[in-house]
């Protein structure tokens, strides 16, 4: 194998910082003797319903949106908290949650673009921006979700336990990795999308812990 691809540095983060606003690429075989990494999916997800009644304040649903693992998997150890920041129209619109479940449940009366920050142990911290959409009055109650996978390049010891028993798994060192989606305006963009589900439609974000 190519001696250049014996090193991480295949994917450059400096490189990685200069391409934010860029969003995809792809980053082909990732090597090395000392790479370790781990990739956890985490899921975003809303329900909603019609209420029976309009209320006096004039909402017509109840809708509840939450951040939680894959398969309900628990992710105590690995966030720190979450922040949903909701419309301005919400009083206390921005919500502090340090313990899970990382769920809150509201009414209103219209969807809108829910910025959900979660702040992980290792002191990173990854913003998405959520499509929490509501219903029409005559349709059923309906439940979105969608999948991120956050890829942890070499995490310290006690980071990758608790990753694995968050439901994490181990990738090969000689992975094919693509695409990665790096925070920017593009991907945040991109990350309005809602609906997605499953593990092979989970976008990728990268957390280098190098």
């Amino acid at each position: 194998m190519d001696s250049a691809l014996s090193s991480i540095k295949i994917w450059d983060l400096q490189g990685i910082r200069k391409m934010t606003d860029l969003a995809t690429f792809n980053v082909g075989v990732v090597s090395g003797p000392h790479l370790s990494l781990v990739a956890l999916n985490i899921e975003l997800g809303h329900t909603a319903r019609v209420l029976q009644h309009v209320t006096k304040e004039g909402f017509t649903h109840e809708w509840s949106v939450w951040v939680r693992g894959e398969n309900d998997r628990s992710l105590a150890d690995v966030v720190e908290k979450v922040v949903f920041t909701l419309h301005d129209s919400f009083k206390r619109p921005k919500r502090i949650l340090k313990t899970p479940p990382f769920m809150i449940t509201e009414k209103g009366y219209g969807g809108f673009f829910l910025p959900v920050e979660v702040f992980l142990q290792n002191n990173k911290q990854m913003r998405f921006e959520y499509d929490l959409s509501l219903q029409d009055l005559h349709e059923p109650p309906i439940t979105l979700t969608r999948c991120e996978r956050l890829t942890f390049y070499n995490p310290q010891e006690e980071l990758k336990r608790k990753l694995l028993a968050a439901g994490g798994v181990s990738l090969t060192p000689y992975a094919r990795v693509a695409p990665l989606i790096v925070p920017g305006a593009a991907s945040r963009q991109r990350a309005a999308v809602s609906g997605y589900g499953g593990a092979g439609d989970c976008r990728v974000q990268v957390v280098a812990t190098l």
